[in-house]
């Protein structure tokens, strides 16, 4: 886990090898936990590109531009310049709902969260159910979900709020921000890698994030070690603590 300033993390991220969760990432992470885990009290930042003029929003996965900032890279409002060729996908305000909180049905239909889910409606499907489900046992929410993108034609990255903030998607912060990264080797998926080889196969591995006052909020704290990377990767599948060799049996 990679957390800091945007630009920061983005770079050291990419130069120990590995690329950030994107939103897809995030929700397949929270479907396969329950609401009590921090993935789930947590926002996830991602390398998820959007951009909104008046009249259109505009869409941008897995963005290079994203992947490839600097702390030199200089910014605009927060963002990166944008020119309307660079969007993969582009919509008309008019016809999406943008601004506020969505029902469950609204959410599940969202041509904007399907892109999020990377064109997987299963994904999005139980990422609603558990969302809105878990939303409402643990704070009575009946609407959720909602999508804020500024009109300024800047490109930010895609921010997944805390089931607390109702799980919106939100393109307003900036990439001087405090972000939140996973990083991943990208020729396996999450569950698939292998432990580091260098981890202790038979020793306990302490807890790389700690609580504040038994808050769910994690207190920052950049990880390097790679039994410390182990751990937080575990923690984040909603795995119990324990030996590597636990870990990985139960992703066997």
């Amino acid at each position: 886990m990679f957390e800091g300033e945007y630009r920061t993390k983005m770079a050291e991220l990419r130069q120990a090898g590995y690329t950030p969760w994107s939103t897809e990432d995030w929700m397949d992470a929270r479907n396969s936990v329950d609401s009590d885990n921090p993935l789930w009290n947590n926002y996830g930042d991602s390398d998820f590109g959007i951009a909104g003029s008046k009249q259109k929003i505009y869409l941008m996965p897995h963005s290079e531009r994203l992947r490839a900032v600097t702390p030199q890279t200089r910014l605009i409002k927060g963002g990166l310049s944008f020119t309307q060729d660079g969007a993969v996908s582009t919509y008309n305000r008019g016809d999406l709902i943008l601004g506020r909180d969505l029902t469950e049905e609204q959410a599940r239909t969202s041509s904007v969260w399907l892109d999020f889910a990377a064109g997987d409606q299963k994904r999005l499907d139980e990422y609603v159910e558990k969302t809105f489900r878990f939303g409402k046992d643990k704070f009575n929410y009946n609407i959720m979900m909602g999508i804020f993108v500024p009109e300024d034609e800047v490109e930010r990255a895609v921010l997944l709020f805390s089931l607390y903030n109702r799980s919106h998607a939100v393109g307003y912060f900036h990439l001087s921000d405090f972000t939140r990264f996973v990083g991943v080797r990208r020729e396996a998926s999450i569950s698939e890698q292998e432990a580091p080889i260098d981890a202790a196969p038979e020793n306990e591995i302490s807890p790389p994030l700690e609580y504040i006052s038994n808050s769910p909020q994690l207190l920052p704290r950049n990880i390097y070690n790679s039994a410390d990377l182990e751990y937080a990767k575990r923690l984040l599948q909603g795995i119990p603590s324990g030996t590597v060799m636990d870990w990985k049996r139960n992703n066997r």
